[in-house]
């Protein structure tokens, strides 16, 4: 999903859905999805376009959610595909199934929320 955003960003947000992707290319972030969401076995998506990139997850504030965000991170991490990878941690007093066009639609400032987890990815990364 967004092949075109993925070729000319480094920067790239992961999420369950095209909702929640569509809600934050609107806002100017790249980012994209895998087919089926959280119900997609990481194994059996092509990340390839993801290479080289720095990627943020952002699951959906729910068990499911939750559960694919690790097993994509751990899946990546094994394959070496990205240049880091971070998962963002959903504040808790958000709302079961809680995602990225809920956080558009709440007027969230989104751009200071995924600067804040670059900065931090750089600051690890720096230290490790």
């Amino acid at each position: 999903f967004n092949q075109p955003g993925l070729m000319e960003n480094q920067h790239v947000v992961l999420v369950e859905g095209e909702k929640a992707a569509e809600a934050l290319m609107a806002h100017g972030i790249t980012a994209t999805t895998a087919m089926n969401g959280a119900k997609a076995p990481p194994e059996k998506t092509d990340w390839s376009p993801l290479k080289g990139k720095h990627l943020l997850i952002w699951p959906d504030h729910d068990e499911a959610g939750r559960a694919y965000a690790e097993a994509v991170s751990t899946y990546l991490g094994t394959q070496g595909i990205t240049a880091s990878l971070t998962v963002l941690d959903v504040p808790s007093d958000k709302p079961e199934k809680w995602d990225a066009a809920d956080a558009a639609a709440e007027g969230m400032d989104i751009r200071a929320l995924l600067q804040f987890y670059h900065t931090s990815a750089l600051l690890l990364a720096s230290h490790d």
